[in-house]
Order: C-alpha cells, then sequence, then structure tokens
C-alpha cells in the first residue's frame, strides 16, 4: 500500500503544532509563541490539544491531557 501525499501546508502545520504543543503548559495559560498562528491554535484546539481562555483577540492558551501526553510521545523539535 502507498501512502497518501502529504501537502507542504500539512507538515508545516504538524511542525507549528508541534512547535505550540512543547511551548505550552498544562498548569498556566500561556499566548501564542511567536512564529504560530491562529488557523494552528484553532486546530490544535478542534484536535483537544488545547483549551483556551479568552475571546479570539486575545486569549491565551494551555494544553490538555491529551496534548500533554501528544507532546511526550512527540521528540522535541
Amino acid at each position: 500500500m502507498s501512502a497518501s501525499p502529504v501537502s507542504r501546508s500539512e507538515i508545516l502545520l504538524d511542525g507549528r503544532l508541534a512547535f505550540l504543543l512543547n511551548s505550552l503548559s498544562r498548569r498556566s495559560f500561556k499566548s501564542l509563541p511567536h512564529g504560530v498562528g491562529l488557523k494552528t491554535a484553532v486546530k490544535a484546539r478542534e484536535l483537544g490539544f488545547v483549551e483556551w481562555s479568552g475571546d479570539l483577540r486575545e486569549f491565551t492558551l494551555k494544553l490538555t491531557l491529551l496534548g500533554y501526553r501528544s507532546r511526550s510521545a512527540r521528540p522535541p523539535i
């Protein structure tokens, strides 16, 4: 079986998602790190990796248990 092709944007999103997960903690809310945008934060929230506090203009994120476990399973960037 051959794997389906992966687009460059999916690879970048995965890298940014990994970077986001590695920069957050489970205990406190933090703002987005430089280089990570709202699209990545929304994707992480949809996947259940993060929860956020505040409105879309000024929000902060922290890891959920699933996000913490996913971060632990990935090699650091």
